[in-house]
């Protein structure tokens, strides 16, 4: 099985933290540093995180639960996180639903300081929102027909003007169709919806048939 995305990670200690839980549970991690994926001066070292960790599908719900007892067990401090306690009421609210996009220790975080603020949490309103939120994953993304359209148009410039268009069309259209993106639960989903994909499915098999007639035009023009 491969390993898919699991969280960013910005300084060492939180590293060292992280790979101690893995290897006390067994959990099977890679980890990549930021300056072998993208050259620092071309991107700039601010807008990377420092490393990246990787985990199997399947032990994603357990790493969360494996950090958050860990977390709680160290007794995770609101100073640690100045950072939340300047966010409002519904922003922290936010952190709770969408666990996904934060760490498991800013949601501990944010429960904490709603709780010091005497914000009452209604465990189903999150819960709702969650599977809402899930359905709608499931379902995936719509796109703009009109923006569809356009790779198509590269597909039909790129047949008369440029190889570069048709391959800016295949490689949409791959993505349209194929593209998947995994949540915080390890579980898979398509990146667009069924209308999406099926755009996609036209614009990549015209872009790869453009692409074939190119390449036989210009063997038959330049060799024989």
């Amino acid at each position: 099985m491969k390993t898919e995305f699991f969280r960013n990670i910005e300084t060492d200690s939180e590293l060292d933290e992280l790979i101690s839980i893995l290897e006390k549970n067994n959990i099977y991690y890679e980890v990549s540093s930021a300056e072998t994926i993208v050259d620092k001066l071309i991107v700039g070292s601010g807008m990377l995180a420092k490393y990246t960790l990787k985990l199997l599908p399947k032990d994603f719900n357990a790493t969360n639960e494996y950090i958050k007892q860990e977390a709680l067990a160290k007794g995770i401090r609101i100073e640690d996180f100045d950072h939340l306690s300047a966010l409002s009421d519904d922003e922290l609210f936010e952190i709770l639903k969408n666990p996904d996009e934060w760490s498991v220790e800013a949601e501990i975080v944010a429960r904490k300081i709603l709780s010091n603020r005497n914000v009452k949490i209604i465990e189903e309103d999150i819960s709702n929102y969650k599977l809402n939120k899930t359905l709608d994953r499931k379902k995936g993304k719509s796109v703009s027909f009109i923006i569809q359209f356009l790779y198509f148009l590269c597909i039909a410039i790129g047949f008369y003007f440029g190889i570069i268009f048709l391959i800016a069309g295949i490689a949409m259209g791959y993505y349209y169709t194929y593209g998947t993106v995994t949540d915080s639960q390890g579980n898979k989903h398509y990146v667009y919806d069924e209308k999406a994909r099926h755009n996609g499915k036209l614009i990549l098999w015209g872009g790869i048939i453009s692409f074939v007639i190119q390449m036989y035009l210009i063997i038959k023009i330049y060799i024989f």
